[in-house]
């Protein structure tokens, strides 16, 4: 949606900062989730973390699930393409 609203915008640079940050959430709630155990901040959970430190459940998550890792390092290119564009403009 940010794309096609974009495009006919005479400032983008609104849209890419909603996109730098939307790309930085991803990329922040995804660690948050399995460093603190899959959701262990949350009121009412435990923290499940396999036995293992929370840097190593990271690592465990990413290299275990392609998706993941294409997904995450995808989120973290958009975010940068978007930062040098507004960087640009």
């Amino acid at each position: 949606m940010g794309l096609a609203l974009c495009r006919t915008a005479t400032n983008r640079e609104s849209y890419y900062v909603a996109g730098v940050v939307l790309a930085a959430v991803y990329v922040v709630g995804y660690f948050a989730w399995h460093v603190t155990g899959h959701g262990g901040f949350l009121p009412g959970r435990e923290p499940l973390l396999h036995g293992v430190s929370p840097l190593e459940n990271v690592i465990i998550h990413l290299t275990g699930d392609p998706c993941a890792m294409v997904a995450k390092g995808t989120e973290l290119a958009m975010g940068a393409v978007l930062a040098a564009l507004y960087l640009r403009d």
